[in-house]
């Protein structure tokens, strides 16, 4: 039987929200699980202001919802999943605002938490983006702006899909902003599922001493087959094993 890890997190740092419900939940496998997240949620504090946060999306079952309700077919295999509600808090420092850009973040389906990496492969017109590591991207100018996702970032897998706030449109792996905008852009990154080197992972496990008529010739196959493992790893953005 699949389990759901239920949570209601602060974005970015994914702190857990006060007073709220979390917990491992049993689930039907194949069965229709439906979620339903509070718009906004208030955490009183005595003698000082409380804290208002606001939902931003859920991360449910490897995938990226902007709605606070969500239904969606759990697992046929027993494993664990996230369902995290994500909230961003009103306040903050109060100054000018800043230029507008689009701010790009990676986000792992794996971990259920940020990429330190960008998610950022390219960015249009010129000099809109300075490269990487920079999650931003001009949009001061008078033209729109095209960003294109890695295809991959070693170690956090694939890319999945843009999820965008405050404009912005997608198509595939481009995400295009109009000018002047602020945008909050997420791109999400998981390993393939089914996981292609899977079988890449069982042929080497499952080599033996035994099998071959010298430890040398054991360990030229163990060798061969690491390699064509990891290459498989590397060209999916999986951690190598």
């Amino acid at each position: 039987m699949p389990t759901m890890l239920l949570s209601s997190r602060q974005f970015p740092n994914r702190a857990e929200i006060p007073n709220t419900f979390s917990a491992s939940i049993p689930v039907k496998s194949s069965g229709l699980v439906t979620l339903d997240a509070p718009r906004e949620i208030l955490v009183a504090h005595a003698g000082k202001p409380d804290d208002h946060y606001r939902f931003l999306f859920w991360h449910a079952f490897r995938q990226l919802v902007d709605q606070p309700v969500l239904s969606f077919t759990a697992p046929a295999e027993e494993s664990n999943f996230f369902a995290t509600a994500w909230y961003r808090q009103d306040g903050g420092v109060v100054g000018p605002p800043p230029p507008p850009h689009v701010s790009a973040l990676a986000f792992s389906l794996d971990k259920d938490e940020l990429i330190a990496d960008t998610p950022i492969a390219s960015a249009t017109p010129a000099g809109v983006w300075s490269g990487p590591p920079s999650t931003e991207v001009s949009t001061a100018g008078a033209a729109p702006v095209v960003i294109t996702a890695r295809r991959l970032i070693d170690g956090s897998g694939e890319f999945v899909s843009w999820l965008a706030f405050g404009g912005g449109t997608v198509a595939g792996a481009q995400l295009t902003a109009a000018p002047k905008t602020a945008v909050l852009a997420i791109g999400s990154y998981g390993i393939p599922q089914p996981d292609p080197c899977g079988l890449l992972r069982s042929q080497r496990d499952g080599l033996e001493p035994g099998d071959f008529p010298t430890i040398e010739a054991y360990r030229r196959a163990l060798a061969a087959a690491n390699a064509r493992l990891h290459a498989c790893e590397r060209a999916h953005g999986e951690p190598l094993d």
